[in-house]
């Protein structure tokens, strides 16, 4: 085995959203692979749940209020001179400024490596384009994510495509399809349409009902699962209400085995504007389901064909889609299989891989591979 990389890992996240179950993945991963870790988070974040007892981590829970905060610099440069690692990985923005503060204060001079999991657009103050030159190494979770930060300044030989890991348990169908649709009070005389995610605008839900709507003028009827939940809840409840499609639109919150809705569907919708690396879509793709999925990068980099994708804003090319789709249920399914390979491609340890391969070339033992 080549040489252990001790790392600190950082997270101020409070919640156990997307980027936290990728730090926990990977932080397992290099626990596994015999590279010690300590991570820090605030107190009570569900991150150190997840990773509590394994062997090779040490969670410190420090207060972390805002990336201005001194003292919770002192606590990170305290555990940097004690500690001594490698690299410092850090997951979130303000993470950047503790942990460069941090190492300023006791001069360290190991490398500062930044994660960046969404595709939004920076800030552009004199702050956030300073923050964007401080790491030596950033890792994006796609070419997509990697574009953003090339196009908000991030020197293109710093950045790295290490893509986001699918976890294993996420794959878990607990349930046989027919089993989960009698659960729901649900029979197969009517297709089954699955979409999971927040409830917000970035996840465009409010399109998938209008084309559930405009199809429905075409004799088509479909029953549409809501796996998830957000601001929008309220309004797309009215929504498909003023649409008579109350009994078709189906608004579940979130719910712990997402894996069991999408295997019993006949297809998953996906109508993102924009995504750093779509995990729910690929594991629609890795349970072997057909899938309908916007046409952004994100989305695109997974060499999904034209007949899968369609415009974000675009409700009649949705539903025309989705009528395709429905006609021909048998031959998607097929596809699906031949898809379904696509989990392969995203395992943990290609991820755990991937971001000690960046840990080396920052530390200057490997030649770099910008943007690789």
């Amino acid at each position: 085995m080549s040489e252990a990389l001790p790392t600190l890992q950082v997270d101020t996240g409070r919640a156990f959203r997307g980027g936290q179950r990728q730090v926990a993945l990977l932080v397992r991963g290099l626990a596994e692979a015999g590279h010690p870790v300590e991570l820090a988070v605030p107190p009570g974040a569900p991150l150190a749940a997840a990773v509590a007892g394994r062997a090779g981590i040490v969670v410190h829970e420090l207060p972390m209020r805002g990336e201005f905060d001194p003292r919770a610099v002192r606590r990170l440069a305290r555990l940097l001179a004690g500690r001594r690692p490698a690299v410092i990985h850090v997951h979130t923005a303000h993470a950047i400024t503790l942990a460069h503060a941090a190492r300023r204060l006791v001069r360290w001079s190991g490398p500062l490596v930044a994660h960046r999991h969404v595709a939004f657009a920076g800030r552009r103050n004199p702050l956030a384009r300073l923050k964007r030159r401080w790491p030596e190494g950033w890792i994006a979770v796609s070419r997509a994510v990697a574009s953003r930060l090339v196009d908000d300044g991030v020197p293109h030989d710093r950045v790295h495509v290490v893509p986001a890991a699918l976890d294993p348990e996420s794959l878990t169908v607990r349930r046989a399809p027919r089993e989960t649709r009698a659960t729901l009070g649900l029979d197969d005389r009517l297709p089954l349409l699955v979409f999971v995610g927040a409830l917000t605008p970035n996840k465009n839900p409010g399109l998938l009902v209008e084309g559930l709507r405009r199809l429905a003028t075409s004799g088509q009827r479909a029953r549409l699962l809501l796996v998830g939940d957000g601001p929008l809840r309220d309004e797309l409840a009215r929504r498909a209400e003023r649409a008579g499609l109350g009994d078709a639109v189906h608004l579940l919150g979130e719910v712990p085995n997402a894996a069991d809705l999408i295997a019993a569907a006949d297809l998953a919708l996906f109508a993102s504007r924009s995504e750093g690396s779509h995990s729910a879509l690929k594991e629609a793709l890795a349970l072997a389901v057909p899938v309908l999925a916007s046409r952004i990068p994100a989305h695109r980099e997974l060499d999904l064909p034209d007949e899968m994708l369609f415009d974000p804003d675009d409700a009649d090319e949705l539903a025309a889609k989705l009528g395709a789709a429905l006609a021909d249920l048998e031959d998607r399914r097929a596809r699906a299989q031949r898809l379904a390979g696509i989990a392969a491609r995203f395992a943990p340890t290609a991820m755990v891989e991937g971001v000690l391969a960046v840990y080396r070339s920052v530390l200057g033992q490997t030649a770099p591979s910008p943007g690789s």
